[in-house]
C-alpha cells in the first residue's frame, strides 16, 4: 500500500515531490497504461493538491481508468460529470484529470 501525503504535508512544493506524485498516479492508473502524454503541476502557493493530467488516445482506455478509479483502493471525489472527452477526481492526495486527445504519429 502506498503512502498518502496529505494536503496539509504539501507545504512548499520541490522538485523531490514528483516522484511521489507521479508514483501515486501509476498506482491508481497502472504502470503499464499507455498514455500520450502526462503533466503533473503542483498545488498553487502550496494550497490544495497537485494536478496531474493524463492523456490517452482511445476512449475504451478513457472508460476503464474512471471504472479503475471509481472501484479502486482509494476513495474518488469526481469533481465533474464524465463526458466522451474526460472526467476528473479528487482521489489519493491529487486533482486527476484524464482526457482524450490525438495519438502521436
Amino acid at each position: 500500500m502506498a503512502t498518502l501525503m496529505s494536503v496539509a504535508n504539501w507545504g512548499e512544493w520541490m522538485l523531490g515531490d514528483l516522484p511521489e506524485a507521479l508514483s501515486m498516479t501509476i498506482e491508481l492508473l497502472g504502470p503499464s497504461r499507455e498514455v500520450e502524454c502526462v503533466a503533473l503541476m503542483p498545488p498553487k502557493r502550496g494550497q490544495g493538491l497537485p494536478q496531474v493530467h493524463v492523456f490517452v488516445s482511445s476512449r475504451e482506455v478513457l472508460t476503464q481508468l474512471r471504472d479503475e478509479v471509481a472501484n479502486g483502493e482509494f476513495v474518488a471525489d469526481f469533481t465533474e460529470v464524465p463526458t466522451h472527452n474526460g472526467w476528473g477526481a479528487h482521489v489519493a492526495g491529487q486533482c486527476l484529470r484524464v482526457e482524450l486527445v490525438e495519438p502521436r504519429s
